[in-house]
């Protein structure tokens, strides 16, 4: 079942999160030849313990949240309603892309890239919490970043 958490879903998170790392660094390569291109705007990054558990719970919920939607609602609606997978993949990655718009082109590639990435995942693997862990722990793979290198 895809809501009950199963050991399987630690692999998909070691699939997942390096897929997902992966996604990010190349599109950060590819980011400076195009200048004319704004960069991605850069968050703060938490400075305390209490600040890191916040984003720490705000990034797996985050994750939860997110994978719940595109992923587990979206792409099972999109499949009830008679759209093929790819179809339904395409237009959960649009939309998933179009709610990072506020991270810049940079931030909406990297969100369309992952969003590929991550429905294949969930349609392959049939379940949420691999990916939703692998998001989350992305996110805060990215505060970590910031931190580490202003």
């Amino acid at each position: 079942e895809i809501l009950k958490p199963r050991l399987s879903d630690l692999g998909t998170v070691l699939i997942a999160l390096p897929g997902l790392l992966i996604i990010g660094f190349c599109v950060s390569l590819i980011s400076p030849f195009f200048t004319a291109i704004p960069a991605i705007p850069r968050a703060a990054a938490p400075g305390s313990v209490p600040q890191w558990l916040a984003a720490g719970a705000a990034c797996i919920s985050t994750g939860y949240f997110e994978e719940t939607y595109f992923r587990l609602y979206l792409l099972t609606r999109f499949r009830d309603l008679g759209l093929s997978p790819v179809r339904g993949v395409c237009l959960s990655t649009l939309l998933f892309s179009f709610c990072h718009i506020y991270e810049g082109p940079w931030g909406t590639l990297n969100a369309g890239a992952a969003g590929i990435f991550l429905s294949l995942l969930f349609i392959k693997q049939g379940s949420l919490h691999g990916i939703a862990w692998a998001h989350g722990a992305y996110n805060m793979l990215v505060y970590l970043t910031i931190r580490l290198f202003p």
